[in-house]
């Protein structure tokens, strides 16, 4: 009899949405930049939906399955989301060369001063480079013609549900 409630209160933490919500919004990416060749395909148009929220001058961007990101909003409403992410592609316990990549995510959005705004634009740059000790040699073929590299989108984005 634990185990269902214990998966009940969990489930209540999965939809949980900190701050106030500001909504969902259909956003879609123009690719403006992509450096890392021709193996890396980036999606053009891409769409996506993003849940906003906030609590005081702290803005969070909620997308299903990854956790929040917060950034500070100044007076004029924009705002910016940093991120990173460690993708090791070899490890060195396995006995060849340790390779890995971090890929840095910056998201800038200006979201303007309405309470709850009913669209935003902005610009996302995912920045890809090796991580330190990195030895991948030919292990990036098929992945990335050179690294570092970025890949940049402009978003726009306008609110399909409150």
């Amino acid at each position: 009899m634990r185990l269902p409630a214990a998966c009940v209160l969990l489930l209540g933490c999965l939809d949980h949405e900190p701050g106030t919500s500001l909504g969902t919004y259909a956003v879609t990416g123009a690719l403006q930049t992509q450096t890392c060749g021709a193996d890396m395909q980036a999606e053009d148009p891409w769409d996506f939906d993003v849940r906003l929220s906030r609590d005081g001058h702290t803005v969070f961007w909620l997308q299903a399955a990854s956790p929040a990101l917060s950034g500070v909003v100044d007076g004029s409403g924009n705002v910016t989301f940093t991120t990173s992410e460690l993708f090791p592609l070899t490890d060195a316990d396995g006995g060849g060369p340790y390779c890995a990549v971090i890929r840095s995510d910056t998201f800038h959005a200006a979201l303007g001063t309405d309470a709850t705004p009913a669209t935003f634009s902005g610009d996302i740059t995912y920045h890809y480079d090796l991580d330190d000790g990195s030895a991948c040699g030919g292990l990036l073929y098929g992945q990335f013609d050179s690294v570092p590299c970025d890949v940049t989108y402009n978003l726009t984005a306008k609110r399909t549900a409150p």
